[in-house]
């Protein structure tokens, strides 16, 4: 199991065909870990690309400081993950509340990204963690007893939000106007669900976001787990596109 160590803290992550010719880096969401992609659609993004996953600052086997969660604390890690891993340039994909770092990494450090692709990302206008929070009570009431998976990733949630200040920091961390927007330069894929309860922040990066391209799967916030598939296809048809200046 890799780690490498990331501004102090022991990261955990996973590699898929080193030798791809080109790199995609995949940013989880808020309460979960790169399984979130190991077990939907990385393994069919791996057969073109060289791709790597990583837990997150306090999530999954990363480890948790009890400090340091806005969204620029997200960007340096990545930051520095491609630096340890020796990546000069590549595609990012975030997924929800990864979808925000990847869209602030792309505003601050355009020349490390090939494309973007920003999978069902909030508008953080809202409070973040109010989603999140929902999702894990209704995995509380419909859980198995026997699905020691989610007893295991309640608990390190719990511990997350009781002993840290993710919480604060995150709905603090609400400086992504329009017009920032505005000033996206990587070329963009926007994936989101035809009942998405975050389609208010795909209106507003269709509509300032220039190079962007909005594509909508049936389905809720959760579709890279019912469609899988459908996911991979759109994101290596946008990724395999020339890009014209």
């Amino acid at each position: 199991m890799p780690f490498i160590d990331i501004n102090g803290l022991r990261t955990h992550y996973q590699e898929l065909n080193p030798s791809g010719k080109e790199t995609i880096i995949m940013i989880h969401g808020i309460i979960a870990n790169l399984a979130q992609f190991y077990l939907t659609i990385a393994p069919e993004l791996s057969s073109s690309y060289r791709v790597i996953l990583y837990d997150i600052r306090g999530h999954g086997k990363t480890d948790m400081p009890a400090s340091n969660y806005k969204i620029d604390d997200f960007n340096e890690d990545l930051l520095l993950l491609m630096s340890v891993l020796k990546i000069k340039k590549a595609h990012i994909i975030g997924f929800s509340f990864g979808g925000l770092i990847a869209l602030k990494f792309a505003f601050k450090y355009p020349k490390r990204i090939h494309k973007l692709g920003i999978i069902e990302c909030p508008n953080p206008i809202r409070p973040t963690f109010e989603t999140a929070q929902e999702h894990m009570k209704e995995d509380e009431n419909s859980k198995n007893p026997t699905d020691k998976f989610k007893d295991r990733l309640k608990q390190r949630t719990l511990k997350l939000m009781n002993t840290t200040t993710i919480t604060q920091d995150i709905d603090a961390d609400k400086d992504i106007d329009n017009e920032s927007i505005s000033q996206l330069k990587p070329s963009t894929l926007l994936l989101y669900g035809t009942h998405s309860d975050c389609y208010d922040m795909a209106t507003r990066l269709i509509t300032h976001a220039p190079n962007t391209t909005l594509k909508e799967i049936d389905g809720d916030h959760y579709f890279i787990m019912t469609k899988p598939s459908l996911v991979s296809l759109e994101l290596k048809k946008f990724l395999s596109e020339p890009v014209y200046a």
